[in-house]
């Protein structure tokens, strides 16, 4: 692992990893490190994609992008390649439904190497039906203000960079598009 400081850069964490997940990466696909229970490979060497859903060691573990001065390189299955956990970098998102703005909080979605804005997240207060008839006033108040302080948790264990660049949901290309950041992909960030 390469730790980066001084000289005018940037706090940098970078980590050579191979490519374990099962299909070729391109440069800014997000990844985790593979340290899956009962795997004879799980010694941080190997790189898979985000599984947090069915796996509760998926949001424990560092997540980064794919780093290369050719933007256009691809990485097979196998391949070694350089992941940033932390520092500016290249990203790729989805942006086919929601807009990434500059300074958006990036999440990762489950089993996807691409990132999303936090603010395509489906908000549980307003997801719930109206619990007016059988809540009182105080009561649903209450319990909005605790879904809303999960809302924002869940996203903030999620997150994996800052979008320093941005994307329109009419741009060519906007459901993989690649884009500048700030990448904070270390273990649970609460």
């Amino acid at each position: 692992m390469a730790v980066t400081e001084g000289s005018g850069a940037a706090f940098v964490v970078d980590r050579e990893v191979i490519n374990n997940t099962g299909a070729a990466r391109k440069v800014g696909d997000i990844v985790a490190i593979d340290i899956e229970d009962g795997g004879s490979d799980v010694d941080g060497h190997n790189a898979v994609l985000p599984l947090y859903s069915a796996k509760p060691e998926g949001s424990m573990v560092w997540h980064g992008a794919i780093q290369h001065m050719d933007t256009t390189r691809t990485f097979k299955n196998g391949d070694s390649m350089n992941v940033r956990f932390v520092g500016p970098g290249k990203v790729r998102v989805k942006a086919d439904s929601q807009a990434v703005a500059a300074g958006d909080l990036l999440i990762r979605q489950n089993g996807d190497d691409r990132l999303i804005t936090a603010a395509a997240q489906p908000d549980l207060t307003t997801a719930l039906a109206d619990p007016t008839a059988t809540t009182a006033g105080a009561n649903k108040t209450a319990i909005e203000a605790v879904i809303d302080y999960i809302d924002g948790l869940q996203v903030r264990m999620r997150a994996v960079a800052v979008a320093r660049g941005a994307v329109t949901t009419s741009a060519s290309g906007a459901s993989d598009s690649l884009i500048d950041a700030y990448i904070h992909g270390t273990a649970v960030q609460v």
